[in-house]
């Protein structure tokens, strides 16, 4: 069948009727071009929000900060509350 199909688009003079053939027997055989695959990729990427490299990096030190606050937070009352206990048991 594809060969009947070339030998009649050899026959065939008209440059525009050449590519309305090529592009039904894509659209028939579902072959994807590299235009539906670029459409495609911006289409997903519009879609879903992702985050910009400088947006990581300021979340990232945000928590980072956060982490070492809570961190000194945490020893400071564990270093309290021993010496509370020191005092309550000693005294």
């Amino acid at each position: 069948m594809l060969k009947i199909y070339l030998i009649w688009l050899k026959k065939k003079t008209d440059e525009n009727d050449v590519k309305v053939i090529i592009n039904e027997q894509f659209n028939e055989r579902k072959i994807t071009t590299e235009e539906q695959v670029a459409l495609t990729v911006d289409k997903i990427l519009t879609e879903k929000e992702y985050m910009t490299e400088t947006e990581v990096k300021n979340n990232t030190k945000e928590i980072h900060l956060k982490i070492v606050k809570w961190t000194i937070g945490t020893g400071l009352s564990v270093a309290a509350i021993i010496l509370a206990l020191l005092r309550v048991i000693l005294l």
